[in-house]
Parts: C-alpha cells; structure tokens; sequence
C-alpha cells in the first residue's frame, strides 16, 4: 500500500518521536549505571583508605584481590600497591604501579613512589629515571629532587651533580638542614672542606640532634688542630 504524503509525515514524526524516548531511555539507564559505578568505587577506596591508614595491609589485598578491574580506580590500585611495599613483596607492587604510571602517567607522586620502590628493589638506575621524570612534570615536587639527590651521595660519584640538586633545594628552604648537610658533604668530598664546612654549621645550629652533622663538624675541628672544640661535639 503506498502512503499518501501527509499519512508518510505522519509516520515519520512518531517513529522519530519513539527514537528520542529510546534514546532518552537509554541514557537515564547509562547515566544511573556510571553513577553506581562511581558510588562503588567511592566506597572501596573509602575502605581501602581506612584499613592502609591502620596499616591492615594483608586486608586492603584481601580486599582488592576479587574486585572486578570496572571497580579498580587508581587510588584502590595505589594502596594495594603500597600494601605489597609494606608487606616487602616488591615484584608485586611493581606490577601495581607499572599498571598505575600507565593510567596517570603524569601523576608525580605515583611516579615518586615509584622511583623509591624501584630503589628499594634494588634497581637504582631505573629509580633515577622515575625521579628526573617527576622533576621534569612538576620541579616544585621537592621530595623527587631530595630522593634524587641522596642517591647521588649514595653512590659517591657525581658531587657536582648533588650541589647543584641540594643548592637547588636549599633556595627553596634555607632552614632544610638535611640539604644543608648533604651540600656540606658534597663540597667535603670535592675537596672544598672549607666552603662546605658552612652549610654543616648551620646544619647543626638549626637541628643540634642530626648525628651526621655533628659528627662532620667535630671532625672538620679536629682535622684543623681545634681539638678543644671538637670534643665538644664528640
């Protein structure tokens, strides 16, 4: 049967009309099942939160260990990874944070503790390259340059590299008497003792308590024949 033009419209703006419903439909129905999803995911990284914050470690795994990925956001995937860090197991919070570093790759303090799980594995290049990358994406995130800079002196090698890291972060902080130490260090070891022996005294007059310090100051006494003031420090 051929329809006649009016009957055609006719058709045309009910069908059109039942389409506008369905989608209508069909988006409340979205809209309820991203909002669920999102009360979900609230509520697991609410508990996760809470047992990580009374150091349960073994219950944030228990918990996370059958959720559905859909319900893993990055802060559940976080904690479970530093739950497998305080509970020793590194390979498996390696797996967490490589997973998280691809989902929020400028995320610095993810990539922070990254870097320092990758040191504390043993894989101290790698954990350099984490650390420069956190101070490439934000150099005001001072604990990647601070983390940065210990490792230099760890391994003793690249002096001028830990001056300019802890000159760096003494402009920021000129109370920071552990940047104060490391810098006086560093000089020490380049054999500028006696410029370096600045930045140790005001390492001990802002913190009398910092072992390192004190003991770097008695000995840069002692080394110059100022025995009397160098037992006051030993």
């Amino acid at each position: 049967m051929k329809l006649t033009n009016p009957e055609y419209k006719a058709l045309s703006s009910i069908a059109a009309f039942l389409l506008l419903i369905s989608s209508q439909s069909l988006y409340a129905e979205d809209t309820k099942q991203e909002s669920n999803l999102v009360n979900v995911q609230d509520t697991l990284t609410q508990s996760v939160s809470r047992f990580y914050s009374e150091g349960d470690y073994r219950k944030v795994l228990e918990l996370t260990d059958e959720i559905d990925s859909v319900f893993e956001s990055s802060k559940v995937l976080f904690y479970r990874g530093m739950s497998y860090v305080s509970l020793y197991n590194y390979p498996k919070a390696q797996e967490c944070f490589k997973k998280l570093i691809q989902q929020e790759s400028t995320n610095v303090n993810y990539r922070f503790q990254f870097g320092r799980l990758l040191l504390q594995s043993g894989f101290a290049d790698e954990a350099i390259e984490q650390l420069k990358t956190c101070i490439a994406l934000d150099s005001s995130y001072l604990p990647a340059s601070f983390q940065l800079g210990l490792i230099y002196n760890l391994r003793k090698k690249y002096p001028e590299k830990e001056i300019e890291i802890f000159s760096f972060l003494i402009r920021q902080n000129p109370k920071d008497f552990l940047s104060l130490y490391y810098q006086g260090d560093a000089l020490r070891r380049m054999g500028l003792a006696d410029s370096g022996i600045g930045f140790i005294q005001q390492s001990v007059e802002l913190n009398p308590n910092y072992f390192p310090s004190i003991i770097a100051f008695a000995n840069y006494k002692n080394s110059k024949k100022d025995y009397t003031g160098a037992l006051e420090f030993y």
